[in-house]
């Protein structure tokens, strides 16, 4: 092409190949950072105070305490300390649990709590149900909604069928 005299922007249209193209330098881009110390210190203290801060709110409590960071910079600062919260899968949608169908008696137990309305105040009814032959084996009713009814429950549900503690390998 030179020996036809032809000029830079005629020989690269005859070739097909842009100006741009031909005149390319690959930027040689350093992907190592430095991490400060002091910054890592600073986000690790903040992560243990709130462990469920997102980098969101890592920054936000860095700006407040004097800290002049950018969003990103804290974002890789935490994937670098491994200290980033696990992303929200979307699109997921519920799915139902596998329908338990017991074989016999005393391998499958519901517990339930019910509101049942007194004339003038609410009374609460624990009540525990064998899923093979729906018996009601336990049940507690109270004014109080407190854990020691459902725990009670249980325990005279166990003494009923078993007649003291629960025997190895009966209850799944």
């Amino acid at each position: 092409m030179r020996e036809q005299r032809l000029n830079q922007t005629q020989a690269l249209q005859a070739v097909g190949l842009a100006r741009s193209t031909y005149h390319y330098r690959a930027k040689t881009r350093c992907r190592e950072y430095g991490y400060d110390a002091a910054l890592c210190a600073v986000i690790k203290a903040i992560c243990e105070q709130a462990m469920v801060y997102g980098y969101r709110k890592v920054w936000a409590t860095l700006r407040a305490r004097g800290w002049r960071v950018n969003k990103k910079r804290v974002l890789r600062y935490l994937r670098h300390l491994k200290l980033l919260q696990p992303r929200k899968v979307k699109g997921q949608k519920f799915s139902r649990p596998a329908l338990v169908v017991p074989t016999c008696s005393n391998t499958y137990w519901e517990e339930d709590l019910s509101y049942v309305w007194c004339g003038d105040c609410t009374n609460y009814l624990f009540a525990l149900i064998d899923g093979f032959d729906k018996e009601i084996p336990g049940d507690h009713f109270g004014d109080r909604c407190w854990s020691d009814g459902a725990s009670a429950v249980l325990e005279r549900a166990v003494l009923k069928r078993f007649n003291g503690p629960v025997p190895a390998g009966g209850m799944y």
